[in-house]
């Protein structure tokens, strides 16, 4: 599910939850697509798989669990739920 947030103090953006859901076989490879990323460990549960993405000029790994945020058409960073509540604020949510 894609969620529309913004940050608490400047503008909106789009983020999604890494969920078991989203790695499964038939649903990793639209979160690929959104993220320009890849899906390791298919051989593995989904619980223990990642997505590994280019952030900025190294490369991150989204964990189950994590959220992957948009900043820009072809950038992206990984927060831990942790991280992405202190920083962002859920504005929607929903098939975007």
């Amino acid at each position: 599910m894609l969620i529309k947030i913004r940050t608490k103090h400047t503008f909106a953006n789009e983020a999604i939850q890494f969920t078991e859901e989203l790695a499964a076989d038939d649903n990793y490879q639209a979160v690929e697509n959104w993220c320009h990323g890849s899906l390791k460990g298919t051989c593995l549960e989904p619980s223990e798989r990642v997505i590994e993405l280019r952030c900025c000029d190294n490369y991150a790994t989204a964990n189950v669990g994590d959220y992957i945020v948009k900043q820009s058409p072809n950038s992206f960073c990984v927060y831990n739920p942790e991280q992405f509540e202190q920083m962002f604020e859920r504005i929607a949510s929903g098939q975007y």
